[in-house]
């Protein structure tokens, strides 16, 4: 599965409710770090979307604030 695979069933399930963005590794890994719901209940619902999926926790702290922003990563490959 890719994200543009991903993407509708997020939003199917979630709608507005999450945030994301995306950015690529050097390797041309897509990294997309995703926020705004649980991140448990999100990893359990993007894991039964396929289980192969590289998932895992992200604390993002944004420049400006010293607020963290809890966040799941899902990396796809090339």
């Amino acid at each position: 599965m890719n994200w543009t695979e991903l993407r509708p069933l997020l939003r199917k399930q979630y709608g507005d409710k999450f945030n994301f963005f995306n950015d690529k590794y050097r390797s041309g890994t897509r990294r997309v770090k995703i926020y705004g719901v649980d991140p448990n209940k999100m990893k359990q619902f993007i894991h039964e979307q396929d289980p192969n999926l590289n998932v895992s926790d992200y604390n993002w702290t944004h420049n400006c604030s010293t607020h963290t922003i809890k966040c799941v990563v899902v990396n796809f490959s090339k």
